[in-house]
């Protein structure tokens, strides 16, 4: 059972909650970075996995295919327009 209560607003009361507060507040604290530890730790011993299984030069990895290299873009020609065409806004507006 519990003992007799501090009356509220009292400076007692305020430091208990205050305790109470900051002991509420650790325990969320340490819970979020003992998850992120087990994350980190899973995503390092993946990445690990995957660079040791495969031996890849990362820099290989990004660089641009041999056929590609040393060329630009093509630009796509414009071809002539056969017919003038009818600004839009002298078109009549569809059905009303």
């Amino acid at each position: 059972m519990r003992g007799p209560r501090a009356q509220v607003g009292s400076a007692s009361w305020i430091a208990d909650e205050r305790a109470c507060a900051l002991q509420i507040a650790q325990a969320e604290a340490e819970e979020f970075s003992y998850s992120v530890r087990n994350e980190l730790d899973w995503l390092n011993e993946h990445m690990a996995g995957i660079f040791d299984e495969n031996e890849t030069n990362l820099a290989e990895t990004f660089k641009t295919p041999g056929k590609l290299r040393g060329k630009t873009p093509r630009t796509e020609r414009l071809t002539k327009a056969q017919e003038p065409r009818v600004p839009l806004s002298d078109e009549p507006a569809g059905p009303s």
